[in-house]
């Protein structure tokens, strides 16, 4: 009761049934522009960070923990927790220790 009279600016004991009636049809759901969705920030914060790099080594710790945690049996033979697609291979930067080996094509 007392959420609901805080929605409608009112003491808790001040709440009445239509009060109760309307709440009940309340979206307690926001809804962001996909700019502002939580997977479009996390890529945003890891890219304004560390590049293109640092998408590429999130990738790359989200699967081997799936590996690790999950132990999946059916995966296709070209599954490769190093893949780089193939259009992000360009934006990589050339670096002593990246020899391009991580690049995976079919």
């Amino acid at each position: 009761m007392a959420t609901v009279g805080r929605h409608f600016g009112c003491n808790e004991d001040e709440v009445t049934t239509e009060m109760l009636q309307l709440s009940k049809q309340l979206s307690h759901r926001t809804v962001l522009p996909p700019e502002d969705a939580h997977e479009a920030l996390v890529v945003q914060t890891i890219f304004d960070a560390d590049g293109i790099g640092g998408i590429h080594s999130f990738c790359k710790r989200w699967r081997e923990h799936m590996m690790n945690t999950m132990n999946p049996q059916f995966l296709s033979k070209h599954w490769d927790v190093n893949f780089i697609k193939p259009n992000d291979a360009d934006l990589m930067p050339a670096s002593a220790d990246d020899s391009g080996q991580d690049f995976v094509s079919n």
